[in-house]
């Protein structure tokens, strides 16, 4: 295998080969199921790409990073590099297609289009969007069939498939976790570490102590100036950072609202709604509900992956 390729060789090792087709194009690799495969045991993985999976079918015990997730067709993952990751348990007739980007392409591209500070992808569970399966399907038609100009358009596909998963989950990362619409003033740039500290680790608990270290400060000093650059307290600013991404999972995902509590930071879910309310007045469920049905009018994100999508490239 060449050295620019993405080996793939231990997952498909764990798998029926004759049931599992592996499509190469440089910076990308496709691996995908021709016919519904049987995990006999729990199988881990890791690796050092970026893995977007898009489940065939239900996927009942999948994991990421000790995170228990219920798969379904229609959705994508998204797994970070060195992320362990896998299913916890045997399970019957799974079908899926992974798509293994490497991460100097894609961090690179990201750059390009973002800027050189731009922050990685982030792991997640997300709709499947239209423009990012129309692109693929593109693709492996492309990688399957040996016709001409195969080379180039593989290329030119997978860069619009790097694009497109940029622009319908990256940049909304990016958009829906910001606080702030316009550049730090000079008395919050002081706080740029901290800021960074609390939106990389949202899940975790966080201390006033932990987040004065950041900036040499001693805790007293550290709230009475983050208070007089942001205008509030470095915990009710940590708290609106982590209600913002609550909102966005309640949108862009199907957690359960209990699960988003505790990926932002929320350790009981009495916390979790008591503080969700205080900033939207109302509960986490019912926020779903109110901006789902406004946004469904406008057909952003994809239906459900459809059975011919899938059987056309299993044949």
């Amino acid at each position: 295998m060449k050295t620019d390729l993405i080996d793939l060789t231990p997952l498909a090792n764990t798998l029926p080969s004759d049931h599992l087709i592996s499509l190469p194009g440089g910076p990308v690799e496709i691996l995908m199921t021709s016919d519904p495969v049987n995990f006999t045991q729990a199988v881990e993985d890791i690796h050092s790409h970026y893995e977007f999976m898009i489940p065939l079918s239900v996927f009942s015990h999948f994991y990421i990073d000790k995170r228990v997730i219920e798969c379904r067709p229609g959705q994508l993952l998204i797994i970070k590099p060195h992320t362990r990751h896998g299913v916890s348990r045997a399970m019957r007739q799974a079908s899926f297609i992974s798509v293994y980007i490497r991460t100097d392409y894609l961090d690179h591209l990201v750059r390009e289009l973002l800027g050189p500070t731009s922050t990685p992808f982030m792991g997640e569970q997300c709709l499947l969007h239209s423009e990012v399966q129309t692109v693929l399907a593109n693709l492996i038609t492309e990688m399957r069939d040996n016709r001409l100009g195969r080379d180039q358009l593989v290329g030119n596909l997978t860069q619009q498939l790097a694009i497109q998963l940029i622009r319908h989950y990256h940049i909304n990362q990016l958009e829906e976790i910001r606080l702030f619409d316009k550049p730090l003033t000079e008395s919050q740039s002081r706080f740029q570490a901290v800021l960074e500290f609390m939106h990389e680790n949202l899940e975790e608990k966080l201390t006033i102590e932990r987040l004065a270290e950041l900036t040499r400060m001693n805790r007293f000093h550290f709230i009475r100036a983050f208070k007089q650059a942001f205008g509030q307290s470095p915990y009710d600013f940590l708290t609106d950072l982590r209600i913002t991404q609550a909102k966005r999972l309640l949108v862009h995902t199907r957690l359960s609202a209990n699960e988003i509590g505790v990926q932002c930071g929320f350790f009981s879910a009495s916390r979790f709604s008591a503080a969700f309310r205080q900033n939207t007045g109302m509960t986490p469920s019912a926020y779903r509900t109110k901006i789902l049905s406004e946004q469904r009018s406008l057909d952003h994100f994809s239906e459900p992956v459809q059975a011919p999508y899938y059987t056309e490239f299993a044949q």
